[in-house]
């Protein structure tokens, strides 16, 4: 990643998988719980999307994950990511 330009930067991992959820996915609150997340979704307003990428940014401190809807995709499928520290 180039730094001579005096910019801040951010990397993102990016994780592609053939999980089906829906664009639901879970992330932990303070170690404590899970919560439920939806893509371009809030449960108390009316969403307009303007950022997409920066309007789903989701803090995690230990780990998040994704889960199939179901088994029409050939039986429960997830995947989860566990990290060392707090990220977002």
């Amino acid at each position: 990643i180039p730094a001579d330009d005096s910019r801040g930067k951010e990397v993102v991992t990016r994780y592609n998988t053939m999980v089906k959820n829906g664009a639901t996915f879970y992330t932990d609150s303070n170690g404590r719980e899970f919560l439920k997340r939806q893509r371009n979704y809030r449960p108390t307003w009316d969403i307009t999307v303007y950022e997409p990428v920066a309007g789903n940014y989701y803090p995690v401190n230990t780990a998040m994950y994704v889960e199939s809807e179901g088994e029409d995709d050939g039986g429960a499928k997830a995947f989860a990511v566990v990290t060392d520290r707090t990220q977002g």
